[in-house]
């Protein structure tokens, strides 16, 4: 099976509060159209909510040359955020990707 999303991790999971059973707490927001790209958060140690990752759906961007390549215009948009805001992303393996902090 194949992963329906590119996933992009903002912060590592070190920098999230954790629930008494040891878990990061979550959310997810639709980015644009419902069911199509999505932003996850949750809360960091300080109290404040915070990105935790971009999960860019595949029917929304496409993987030319090692770079991902936005085919919706609000997912551009905010892949030109992710690069301005926190920096270049990178290709890690398989649908995964990171971001090296500027």
């Amino acid at each position: 099976m194949t992963a329906k999303y590119w996933h992009i991790r903002i912060r590592e999971q070190s920098e999230f509060k954790k629930d008494r059973y040891g878990r990061i707490i979550l959310r997810v927001h639709d980015i644009g159209r419902k069911g199509h790209s999505k932003r996850v958060a949750g809360i960091l140690k300080n109290g404040k909510w915070a990105t935790y990752s971009y999960l860019i759906s595949k029917k929304d961007a496409k993987l030319e040359n090692g770079e991902l390549k936005a085919t919706d215009p609000t997912v551009a948009r905010t892949l030109a955020m992710i690069r301005y805001r926190y920096g270049e992303i990178y290709h890690k393996y398989d649908y995964h990707f990171g971001v090296r902090k500027k």
